[in-house]
Formats: structure tokens, C-alpha cells, sequence
């Protein structure tokens, strides 16, 4: 019976095969119809969907995502009389997300019958009657109306799609993305004919006008009917409740169409049955404030003894449990809405184009992105820290004529009377003349303690100097680039689970040499082992998970990071969700970056990924403005201390107000 079974199956995938083959030589999808009707009713849509994935990814045939799309329509058309709508209550619930994605389509077939009713009126009247500009004003707010569907296909391209992908269905979010950017340009189209009315000629401009929109009309209603009939099926057979929560939770990012939600829905089941990374709360480590540990030991020898003491270090190091074990640096940790590694943490901060002090809650220079080594003083000042003050008091780093201004400042910022203080001011030196931009913002836990404060420093010039009117120009590869690639040192798990470290002590009556030997009894390979205050060694000074947090969600730039592997690890949170310029669902953190992006657009975007990761470039800079801001990113390419690539570093900000400041100046005294 299973060998029946299987043989059907392949009997039905070798039919499909055959249709999409001759699709793809030209024969009308209509002619079809007939035929896949007798060969897949009573097929589910996951089963024809799982089939179409199948195929698309097969090497021994031309079949395309396109042929695909001209199937789309012959099997949702099969469905028509078919779907009778899921049996699980929780969907039927209000403000659960099926039932907001139906409304919403629901809203806009009324709004097309409201546009088609008035280009009937539009025909009856005479060209000359005064009311013909009043009927045109009400098709074009109709159109308005009609034209959020904007949010309702983001919603789903961002935050159906990726939980699509999560379950296995990696070509229907493809194929339906690819269709609804030819709707997009469809509305376009039909927008662009009725803003036409106006002028003359306007019985054969209304002609156009109602021949373009029911060119839309035609797909978008063919478009509802695979969200139903498809779509939500799909969803329906393979997302959990806490899916379904998370999908209603993060809605409200990219908004919604005609009607909103009276509330957001949320799921009875407790059960957690999330597939994702291991999201367990980090516990807290209440030895606070840590304390030096003192160890003593007695060494007998013929003609003496030696009392050897041991005093840890109490700034920076860890407890003694801290103490005996090391933390996997490959091991994805929670951060905010996305996972990194100690790893990844440290490329993250080696590439972000901010030079980055943090200064702890008890004064000390805890961490820096940037050092030189001691008494090299080349670069602009404020650019550069020197790595031999990781640890001493913050009033080293500033002139006394500075400390006299930043000191006041510090205890406001640290008492919440200020919640950032900005300094700007034209610096030269050697390498030319740059506006230095210094920002200290103070950084705050979950529960509202005072962790320390960051500098952040930043050359704004090249933002100034911008050409207005400048819309997505990219420059070329540049050698001085290439030639100062970073690689960034990364902790090495085999070197780091026993360490030494020799001196040599001077006696009156000789010496004695001192081996020291590390020895970590426990590897910690759970996120759940690692206490969100615990110090995590980032090279040039130390950052707990929540300091790490705290400190990347003070940043003047919305940061993504793209692993190796091109998958999408990590965005930090500048702004609420639905403020950033690139908005980021928390949905889409694992996805593949090629599934985050428009089908149209990935031709560019994989050519862009593939320079990067082969070095032919190691920035790549574009900047483009709205009616809302002027948008600057720059793409940077990371590369560990073996030259391996590893993934790509994504910053945007909006520059306006830093193109504002040119020929100001704010200084500290």
C-alpha cells in the first residue's frame, strides 16, 4: 500500500513536471486547467506547493520561478470550490492574524467595486460636465485607499514568509514576492493613467485609465484567492500558536490596510514549541560587586620557604565560578532581537564605522573598539584609544581642561538629568581635516541601573560633503580600501581551555622563574550557563551581554549583521520598529538574506555580496534622500585574523542633522 502510495506521488510530480516544461515553451496556462483539475483535485496546497519546490530546485531541467508564477493561477483556480476554511478555533478568533489578512482583503475588494462604479459614472457623463472633476477626486482617493495594500503585502513578505521558510517552504515566499512586485507595478501603472484625467482628451485618457486598472484588478483579485486559498492554508497546517503570536505581535511594524486590529491577538497554549535558537532568560550575577579573590601557598625548600600569594584582579575579572570556565566563542548568545557569538560580537564592533570608549559604572576605561599602542599618537585625537589605558580612570583620557567640562556632564548623564551631550568641532592633522562628532549617552539595563557611559567619536565630513540631491550613488572599488582591510583577532576555543604566562622574580640570592597555567574546569556550550552581567573578553577590554546590548542600541546607525553564511544574525534597536529606515521584524533573524529582499533585487544584491566577501570590495557606500531623511549606508565586509571571510556589516543612519552642523562648531570649552 506505501509503494502505492509513493508511486502516485512521483506519477504526480512527473504531471506537474510536464506542465511547468510546457510553460516554459509557451503554451497558455488556460489550456492547462482541464488537465490539473483530473490530476490534483483533492491535493492539498503544502502537497502541490512541497511539489513546486521540488522541481524548481531540480538540475536537470530549465523549469524557472516565472513558469511557476504562470502555474500559480491554473491550481488556485482548482481550489476555488475546494477550501472551506480551517477547522481550529484559534483562527476564527478576532484579531487573530488570518482573520485581520482576510478583513483586510475583504476591504479591498469593496474599494475596487467603489472604483469600477465610478468609472461607470466617469462614461455616462458628458465631457464638459462640471461634475466629471468631482467623480475624478473620488477615484483618486479610492485609489489612495486601495493602494495600502503596500502594508498588507510587506506584512506578509516579511513576517508570513520567513515563518514559511522556517517550516521548509522556501519557493512559494519566492514565487508570491515575485508576483507581488509585478502587482505593485501594476497599481503603478493604473495610479499613474488616473492622475492623467485632468487633461485633455479625456474620454480616450478614461479609456486608458479603465483598461490599466483592470489589468491590476485581473492579478490583484487572482493574488487574494492564492492568500487564501493558498497561503493561509499552508500557514495554517504548519504554524504553532506561538507563531500565530508572534506573527499578530509584530504586525504593528509595518502596519496595516484600510482596517486595523482592535487588539493584539494572543495565544491560550503555553506550550513553547518555538524552533529557533535556545532563547532561555540569562540569569543575573548577584556577586555585586565582584571582589578580588586572594589565594596563599607555602613552598618549603633546603634552605628556606617561599610564601607565594595570589591576588586577582578586581576590576574586570570574574568570579571565581567565572573563573573556571570559558565560554564557547562560536556559541550563539541572545542579544536584544537577534543571536551572536563572543565571535561575532567582535567583528560587529571592529567594523562599525564609530570609534566606541565605554566607561563603567564604577569610572574605568572598561572597553574601547579602537587602540594603538601606547605613545603612537598618529590620527586625529579622540579617534584612537591607547590599549594600556583599558582599566585606568575615565579622567585620563581628557586633557584637565576638558575633564573640568566632561566631569559635570558625566554625573548628569549618570543621574538621568541629561540623556546625551554632543560635541562637534573641524580637526586637522597629517591625514587632512575632519569633523570629529563626540557623543556620550549613559547606557542603562532592563532593570534601569546605571552601567557606564559611551563615547562615541565619528569623522562627519564625508557625510557633509555629500552632493545634495544625491540618490543611490555607489562608488567603485577604492585601493586605499582594499589595502586597509580589517582583520579582526578572534578567540580561538582549542587555545584558550589552558593558557600560560611567565616572569621571572629577582632575589638577593637568586631567582625564581613562575609558569602560570590557566586551567578552565567547565566549557560553557549553553546560552542559559552564561549570566547576562558575565564579562565577555572582546579583545581590547571587556562588555557583558548586557552592556553589549545596551551599548550597540546607543549607536547613531541601525546595524545589521549577515553572517558567512549570509544568513541574517542580528539588527540592533535604535528606534521602535516601525521608525527605522530599513524596518526589521525579529521574525526574519535566521533567514536567508536572499529571502529578505525582493526577487528583482537580488541579482544586485548577490553581486554585491559576492564582491565583498571576495575582497574586490571592502566598503560600499550609498546614500539616498526622502521627504523624511537623507539616508547614508554603507556596506563593510569583515574578515577574521586568518583572512576568512566573515560576513557583512550593514550601516544605516540618517546624516540630515549631520549636514546641518557644517561651518558649526561645538566645542568643549
Amino acid at each position: 500500500m506505501k509503494k502505492k502510495h509513493t508511486n502516485q506521488e512521483e506519477q504526480r510530480l512527473q504531471v506537474l513536471t510536464d506542465m511547468l516544461t510546457q510553460l516554459h515553451h509557451g503554451v497558455d496556462p488556460n489550456c492547462l486547467q482541464e488537465a490539473f483539475n483530473q490530476h490534483f483535485s483533492g491535493v492539498s496546497a503544502i502537497e502541490i506547493a512541497m511539489m513546486e519546490q521540488k522541481i524548481i530546485y531540480e538540475d536537470d531541467n530549465d523549469i524557472t520561478f516565472e513558469d511557476v508564477l504562470k502555474l500559480c493561477n491554473v491550481h488556485a483556480r482548482m481550489f476555488e470550490d475546494q477550501v472551506t476554511g480551517h477547522s481550529a478555533v484559534e483562527i476564527e478568533q478576532e484579531n487573530h492574524p488570518v482573520q485581520v489578512f482576510k478583513a483586510e482583503n475583504m476591504a479591498f475588494r469593496a474599494c475596487i467595486s467603489r472604483i469600477n462604479n465610478i468609472f461607470k459614472a466617469l462614461e455616462a457623463l458628458n465631457e464638459d460636465d462640471p461634475s466629471r472633476l468631482d467623480f475624478t477626486d473620488g477615484l483618486k482617493r479610492q485609489y489612495q485607499l486601495l493602494g495600502q495594500f503596500e502594508h498588507h503585502y510587506t506584512r506578509k513578505e516579511r513576517v508570513f514568509f520567513p515563518l514559511l521558510e522556517k517550516y521548509g517552504y522556501n519557493a512559494p515566499p519566492k514565487v508570491m514576492w515575485a508576483k507581488d512586485d509585478e502587482i505593485r507595478d501594476l497599481f503603478q501603472a493604473a495610479l499613474k493613467q488616473v492622475d492623467l484625467l485632468r487633461s485633455k482628451d479625456f474620454t480616450e485618457r478614461l479609456a486608458t485609465a479603465k483598461l490599466a486598472f483592470a489589468d491590476f484588478e485581473y492579478e490583484f483579485k487572482e493574488m487574494i484567492f492564492k492568500e487564501e486559498a493558498i497561503l493561509i492554508n499552508i500557514l495554517a497546517e504548519s504554524l504553532s500558536s506561538q507563531d500565530w503570536a508572534k506573527v499578530s505581535e509584530q504586525s504593528d511594524i509595518y502596519g496595516f490596510a484600510i482596517i486595523r486590529p482592535t487588539g493584539t491577538w494572543t495565544s491560550s497554549d503555553e506550550k513553547d514549541d518555538d524552533q529557533h535558537e535556545d532563547t532561555t532568560p540569562l540569569t543575573k550575577n548577584v556577586d555585586q560587586p565582584r571582589k578580588a579573590i586572594i589565594e596563599s601557598q607555602r613552598i618549603s625548600f633546603p634552605d628556606g620557604a617561599m610564601l607565594i600569594s595570589w591576588e586577582s584582579k578586581p576590576e574586570f575579572q570574574a568570579t571565581e565560578s567565572y573563573q573556571q570556565a570559558i565560554i564557547d566563542p562560536d556559541m550563539p548568545l541572545p542579544v536584544g532581537d537577534g543571536f551572536l557569538s563572543i565571535n561575532q560580537m567582535r567583528i560587529i564592533l571592529d567594523r562599525i564605522p564609530v570609534t566606541l570608549t565605554f566607561i563603567n559604572s564604577a569610572g574605568h576605561i572598561q572597553y574601547t573598539n579602537y587602540t594603538l599602542p601606547c605613545q603612537d599618537k598618529t590620527g586625529f585625537p579622540f579617534q584612537y584609544r591607547e590599549n594600556c589605558q583599558i582599566g585606568m580612570a575615565a579622567q585620563t583620557l581628557f586633557p584637565a581642561s576638558v575633564w573640568k567640562t566632561i566631569h559635570p556632564v558625566f554625573e548628569k548623564l549618570k543621574s538621568g538629568q541629561e540623556k546625551a551631550v554632543s560635541y562637534w568641532f573641524q580637526e586637522t592633522s597629517v591625514g587632512g581635516t575632519a569633523m570629529i562628532y563626540v557623543k556620550y549617552q549613559p547606557l542603562f539595563d532592563d532593570d534601569h541601573q546605571f552601567l557606564g557611559i559611551v563615547e562615541c567619536v565619528q569623522d562627519i565630513q564625508r557625510f557633509i560633503d555629500i552632493a545634495p540631491g544625491t540618490d543611490r550613488s555607489v562608488k567603485g572599488p577604492d585601493e586605499a580600501d582594499l589595502k586597509n582591510k580589517k582583520l579582526t583577532t578572534l578567540v580561538r576555543l582549542e587555545e584558550n581551555l589552558t593558557s600560560k604566562q611567565s616572569e621571572t622574580i629577582q632575589f638577593s640570592d637568586g631567582y625564581v622563574q613562575v609558569d602560570w597555567y590557566s586551567h578552565h574546569n567547565q566549557l560553557l556550550t549553553r546560552p542559559d550557563q552564561v549570566a547576562i552581567d558575565q564579562p565577555l573578553d572582546l579583545e581590547n577590554g571587556y562588555l557583558s551581554l548586557a552592556e553589549f546590548t545596551s551599548l550597540m542600541n546607543t549607536l547613531p546607525f541601525e546595524i545589521t549583521y549577515i553572517d558567512e553564511n549570509f544568513r541574517f544574525r542580528y539588527f540592533n534597536h535604535v528606534v521602535p520598529y516601525d521608525q527605522m529606515i530599513f524596518k526589521r521584524s525579529p521574525l526574519e533573524i535566521g533567514r536567508d538574506i536572499e529571502f529578505c529582499h525582493p526577487p528583482r533585487l537580488w541579482p544586485k544584491i548577490a553581486q554585491l555580496l559576492d564582491d565583498l566577501k571576495n575582497a574586490r570590495l571592502i566598503i560600499q557606500p550609498m546614500s539616498f534622500s526622502s521627504p523624511n531623511f537623507f539616508a547614508h549606508i554603507e556596506y563593510l565586509a569583515t574578515f577574521d585574523d586568518q583572512d576568512q571571510f566573515r560576513g557583512v556589516v550593514e550601516a544605516v543612519l540618517d546624516i540630515q542633522d549631520y549636514r546641518n552642523l557644517a561651518n558649526t562648531e561645538k566645542h568643549f570649552f
